[in-house]
């Protein structure tokens, strides 16, 4: 618990002195949580040059507004889920979303062919069955399982309370256990 409350206390000392125009303390913000931003994009959408664009743009307008930024005693994190789940959606918007699974086959950089075959199938068919749900099913699931967020950080993201982001959950899990059962998918594997 003192390392947690410890990293909490450094971040924001981090966003006092980036929030004051110190770009190194931006930077350093950047490499905490780039990662797990464009991880929750590119489950979105599959293709590599899309998800490190759009990472780069949720951070560029995160420092943008970061004068703006009032911490409410949620992590810093939920903050930039937000700004790249609006970013997401300007980009669906602009693009006309296209299928998932025909953006990943057009995508010519894609890490270790041998290592893509392997995860290729299974992810294929996670992406298929996400994408059959509901889209606020498949965004909290994404947020909770994929990006690692709690009921609180989900709901801030989402405009919602934690007690309907748990609702929500459960709804999308039981809709996914269907789908899966549909596609003869034994759960307990």
């Amino acid at each position: 618990m003192i390392n947690q409350n410890s990293q909490r206390s450094d971040e924001k000392a981090l966003i006092t002195q980036a929030k004051d125009g110190n770009a190194d303390a931006f930077g350093m913000l950047y490499e905490i949580h780039a990662g797990e931003i464009y991880q929750f994009l590119y489950a979105h959408l599959t293709n590599v040059n899309d998800a490190e664009d759009i990472t780069l743009d949720v951070f560029i307008h995160t420092w943008q507004a970061l004068p703006t930024y009032d911490d409410r005693g949620l992590p810093f994190r939920a903050f930039l889920f937000k700004v790249a789940r609006n970013k997401l959606i300007d980009h669906f918007r602009q693009v006309k979303h296209t299928h998932p699974l025909n953006e990943e086959m057009m995508d010519v950089n894609r890490p270790n062919p041998e290592e893509e075959t392997l995860q290729s199938a299974e992810r294929k068919k996670m992406r298929n069955i996400l994408g059959r749900l509901h889209k606020d099913y498949e965004q909290v699931l994404i947020l909770r399982f994929f990006s690692g967020l709690n009921a609180q950080e989900i709901a801030r993201i989402m405009a919602r309370s934690e007690a309907a982001i748990r609702v929500l959950q459960f709804r999308a899990l039981q809709s996914m256990k269907k789908l899966l059962a549909d596609e003869g998918v034994d759960e307990n594997k």
